[in-house]
Order: C-alpha cells, then structure tokens, then sequence
C-alpha cells in the first residue's frame, strides 16, 4: 500500500505543479481510502503544492463498468492559493463591495488600496501582488493588462475562496434575488453576492453559503486562475440583458454557463432553450437536476396545481395552493428552490415563499383610487421581468417603460406583450427607441405616470397602471429602488 500511496503522490504533486487547470482523472488501482487519504496528506505541505492548493473529492458520478469494483475516482481541483500576509491588494471599484474588500484583507494582515476610476492614479501596477475587480469593472479595464491570471481575484471570489465547497449559488437573467432571497431562508443562512450583501461581508461561521451570481462577476471568474467550484449551481433563465456590457448574447450566455462548469450539483430551467442548450453542452449530465412549469423532466416539475419529483418514479410532494397566491413565474422559483435545497425542507420554502413578505419594487402593489390598482415593478430592468409581470394581470394595463435599454432589443418585447396592454408609455434615454414601436413619448417618468393615470381613469375597467420599465435606472436615477420609490410616492399623493 506504502508503494501505492507513494506512486499516488507523485502523481498528484506533479499535477499541482503544472499550469492551473481542472483535472477529473479515473485512477486504476486497488488501493483503498488509506492511500487517499495518505496521499491528501502527502500534498498538504505548503512546500509541496507551493501557491496552489488541494481540494480532494471522490467522485461517484462514473458508472461502475467504467471504474471497477476495486477503482477509486479522484476529482483534482488546483486553484490559486491567496496569501494576504503582507501581500499588497490593489482593488479596482470604490463601491461598497470594494470598502468590504479593502476591510477584509485588512483583517488578514494583507495591505489594501482603492482605485476609483474618477481620480488619476499616482502608482505603479508592479507593487502589487493581486488585484481585485469589483462587479462594475468591465474585463477591458487598463490597469487590467499589468496584470496575469494567477494575480486577479474577482471580489467574491475573495469572500468565498475557502468556503466555496460549501456555497449554493444562483445566477440567471431574472429572478435570482428572490429565490436566493428564499433558498437562504430555506437553509436558515443568510444571502450574499449580488443580492446586496459583499461576499467579503458574509459571516464566516456560517455552515452554508447562499450567493447570487451576476454576469459581470462571472465574467471577472473567466478572467482569473482562481475557479468558482459551488457545492450546488443553478441557472434560473437567459434572456436578453447587459448587452451593453457583454456585446453580444453568444457572450452573455457563456458568462452565465461558467457558473456551473465545476458545480458538484447543477439545476436548470428546463422550460428556457438557453439553459437547455447549457445542459446539453455539459460532459456529465448526471449532475443535472431539470425543473420545469411545462413539462415532465427528471427533477422537479408543475402540473396541474401540484409540484413532483421525478427521479426514475414520480411522486407527488405539493399542492401549489400550500404557497398561497402565486404568480405563474413565482411556481418557477419555487421549484427552483426546491431543486437545491430538497423536499425535506418543503415546510421552511413554503414559508418562505410567504406572499406578505414579498420584497419592494418587484409587482408591489401601492394603491387602489377610482377603479386603477397601481403596481410598482421598478426591479424589472429587463425584456424577461417585463414580460414575466404583465403576465402575471388579467385586467387592462397602462404600462410605463424606460431608462437604459443596456443594448436590449425592444422588438421582443412588444412580439410578446399580452392583448390586455392597452397603452405603453415611454420616458428616459431610450424613449427614441421606444417610440418605433408605439410609446407614447413623455419627458419623464413622473410625466408617464400623469398620463397613464388620466388614460387609465377615463376606461373605468378596473384598470392596472404597471411600472415595469424593462430597462435600468441609471440614466436618471440612483438605483431601480430610487425609481421604484418616486413612483409610489407619487401615486400616494394623488388625490
């Protein structure tokens, strides 16, 4: 066993030492866990794996006929190893996701240093070890060609580094901040990442970890030699968003897909052809749990007011009245949830998933005045969680849209709208954008909102004036809650 144990760590230590890379290998021999383990032992010097490290774990997703009775499957993870001791930081992006990570390299005995884009840089890039990309810094940045793979960390990937075995994450166009919102819930932990919380802020003694993923910091991922391997990734939906960012949908869509290259577990939207695409394109679709509100898939599925589980046999463990009032695209997050935290936790989704505590800004309603509900969807800055709202009504809408289309093309948006639009009203940067297909122009929102109302007044339907602009904020606005807040206080000041 010594010879093997020793035959083993050769191996493996020339493998830490290579380039950086994924290496899934099927080794031959009749050793036992004794070996393993010896050998995970072996590699665990720091003068043996240098600045790479280890993470060591039995894969079982090989079919027996492929391995043997007497072969064991070694799943090798080299990533970069982070030293902070000091090591210089240099963070690009003084938001609050960089303050959070100047603080926690800081912690760590490491020296930290912002960059804003605003102010002239007065350094020289080769004082530093690393460099750290906030999620506003696009790949192209200048400062960026100072520096190779091995000395970029995306900022998440900071907080999560030693934790990321044990990380849930989420990612997808829309949709991803509720149900993180409630898997966290579900799991009793709390969400970080893009949900608003700084990875690099997140309690370390959690067990769990619950993260929201964007496409900007996935795209940071690909840039860098430290690799993003969760204990469970999910992609809820790809649609149209951040073009402006990513230039074209074939790059979004990568971006999206590097969340679960190296996930131990993956869960897909079977209802969505991107996430399809995504699956098929995977070398082990056994890691693959499908959900879908449309058909019957291995995973979870909707059907007929019930949810199943489908895992060979199908088994019925819901009734979707239990979740209340639930919108058509909410029963998509359900099973979403459901699909990485599992049915034993089907008391604490439900409870999640309590309409009362729906957050602000996505479908909330603000008031009813004479025969017109008005609804603030000011979260929906995007063609899908446009279209995801207006479907959710039955009643005539007055819909409001605008802002920063982010190079989104509006024509999939009015092929989609349902019948019971009557009228779209249009403001902020894409206005001209908007007015080929019918908006009728206003100089403001505030302005749309007025005409909506008169228009909606005039019906006496029992009409929904909606703000669901399909695009961001930041033309004229802090942020979609700045823009979601002005309408509901304006709406409450009607008379």
């Amino acid at each position: 066993m010594a010879r093997r144990a020793a035959r083993l760590t050769e191996i493996l230590t020339k493998l830490s030492t290579s380039r950086f890379g994924v290496f899934s290998a099927i080794l031959k021999t009749k050793t036992h866990f004794g070996a393993f383990f010896c050998c995970a032992h072996h590699l665990n010097s720091p003068a043996q794996r240098g600045d790479n490290y280890l993470t060591l774990g039995i894969l079982n997703n090989y079919p027996p006929a492929q391995r043997g009775d007497n072969y064991f499957a070694l799943r090798i993870y080299i990533g970069m190893r982070i030293k902070f001791k000091n090591k210089k930081f240099l963070i690009l992006g003084a938001g609050k996701s960089g303050v959070s990570a100047k603080t926690f390299i800081e912690k760590r005995k490491g020296i930290a240093e912002i960059f804003d884009d605003k102010e002239p840089h007065d350094f020289e890039t080769s004082e530093f070890n690393y460099v750290v990309l906030s999620p506003a810094i696009t790949k192209d940045h200048a400062l960026l060609a100072a520096f190779t793979p091995n000395q970029i960390i995306p900022e998440f990937m900071l907080g999560l580094n030693r934790g990321q075995m044990r990380a849930f994450a989420i990612t997808g166009t829309n949709g991803k901040t509720t149900v993180s919102r409630n898997l966290a819930r579900a799991l009793g932990v709390s969400a970080c990442g893009n949900i608003g919380l700084p990875t690099t802020s997140r309690d370390t003694k959690e067990r769990k970890i619950v993260c929201e993923i964007s496409s900007f910091m996935l795209e940071h991922s690909r840039l860098s030699e430290l690799k993003f391997h969760p204990k469970c990734a999910a992609i809820l939906n790809i649609t149209q968003d951040h073009l402006d960012r990513h230039g074209t949908m074939g790059e979004y869509i990568d971006c999206k897909a590097f969340a679960v290259k190296l996930a131990r577990k993956i869960v897909l939207n079977y209802d969505d052809k991107n996430c399809r695409k995504i699956g098929r394109e995977l070398k082990n679709r056994k890691k693959i749990t499908w959900f879908s509100t449309k058909s019957t898939v291995r995973g979870y599925f909707f059907k007929n007011g019930f949810i199943y589980k489908n895992c060979g046999r199908i088994k019925k463990i819901a009734d979707i009245k239990d979740f209340g009032a639930v919108a058509a695209h909410d029963i998509a997050n359900i099973l979403a949830v459901l699909s990485m935290a599992g049915e034993r936790k089907m008391k604490r989704i439900v409870k999640a998933f309590d309409p009362n505590e729906k957050p602000r800004h996505r479908g909330e309603f603000v008031r009813e005045l004479n025969g017109v509900s008005y609804y603030n969807d000011s979260k929906a800055t995007n063609i899908g969680a446009t279209l995801a709202c207006v479907n959710s009504f039955s009643a005539p809408i007055y819909l409001l849209l605008g802002g920063r289309s982010k190079g989104q093309d509006f024509a999939e948006l009015f092929s989609k709208l349902p019948k019971n639009v009557i009228k779209t009203y249009c403001f902020g940067e894409s206005k001209k954008q908007l007015k080929k297909f019918g908006c009728e122009v206003c100089d403001n929102m505030t302005a749309a909102l007025e005409k909506a109302r008169n228009d909606a007044e005039e019906t006496k339907q029992n009409a929904v004036v909606l703000l669901s602009p399909a695009c961001s904020s930041l033309d004229e606005f802090k942020s979609y809650a700045d823009r979601g807040d002005l309408f509901a206080q304006t709406v409450c000041k009607f008379e």
